[in-house]
């Protein structure tokens, strides 16, 4: 079990800390607290966690679960934000892990063939129709105590590949890399597409997907600009798909 210290995680970042002993969800939370600049909420617990289409969340006091707040985010777009803040835990996490470290398209970190961390954004929308807010949340297995076997995938943690460090650390540095990067959300996406490249672990791949309702099959070609996925189809033609669900089976 680790304590969170608001010095460490904040040194260098332009983010204010919110740490909590227990909630149901971090980014419940995020979402209500005022907010007048960006903030990450800590809990060393969660009750009622949930990831994409409202899925449960298992986790366990010594996993990370955390939200990132953003009064004003420099991108429109929650898939792309969701894969740039892949990108950013991925380059902090591989400091720790010499194992693989990978992102699963459009949410999911993994090392190897497992799940290692879930990214679930949120668009709080004024009258008008305008973000007011965007919350990013993060859980990231620590010690794996929370990881069932009829998860329906593959689960992993820190822990399994020899991480003992300090996680004050690890996040501090995924919140620098975050904020450093941020140009690549307003201007330079297709540099931040390159730069991600090497860590997507669908690119080439064929796989089964649900989009609009219906089960298709694919080759994963690129990410586009908007975060959308090109794909390739079994009567040969390729085109941008957006709002894509993979098979919990398919790693």
């Amino acid at each position: 079990m680790f304590t969170y210290h608001s010095e460490t995680l904040t040194a260098g970042t332009p983010v204010d800390v919110v740490v909590v002993d227990s909630v149901d969800s971090t980014n419940t939370y995020a979402k209500t607290m005022p907010l007048a600049k960006a903030a990450l909420v800590l809990a060393y617990e969660q009750t009622g966690g949930y990831g994409r289409f409202k899925r449960p969340w298992r986790s366990a006091r010594g996993d990370i679960m955390m939200t990132l707040a953003l009064p004003a985010p420099a991108l429109r777009g929650d898939t792309l934000l969701s894969l740039y803040t892949g990108y950013c835990l991925v380059k902090a996490i591989e400091q720790y892990v010499s194992a693989g470290v990978s992102i699963k398209y459009p949410n999911d970190i993994y090392i190897g063939d497992a799940k290692l961390a879930g990214i679930l954004i949120e668009s709080l929308y004024s009258a008008a129709g305008a973000i007011e807010r965007m919350v990013i949340g993060i859980g990231i297995n620590v010690s794996g105590d929370a990881i069932a076997p009829d998860s329906g995938f593959a689960a992993t943690s820190l822990a399994a590949h020899g991480y003992n460090g300090d996680v004050n650390e690890l996040i501090n540095g995924f919140i620098k890399m975050f904020f450093r990067y941020q140009a690549y959300l307003s201007g330079e996406t297709a540099l931040f597409i390159e730069l991600m490249r090497p860590y997507h672990r669908l690119y080439g791949t064929k796989r089964r997907f649900v989009h609009e309702g219906k089960e298709m099959t694919g080759v994963i070609k690129e990410i586009t600009e908007t975060g959308a996925l090109m794909i390739t189809f079994p009567d040969g033609v390729t085109r941008p798909v957006s709002n894509v669900t993979f098979s919990s089976q398919q790693t």
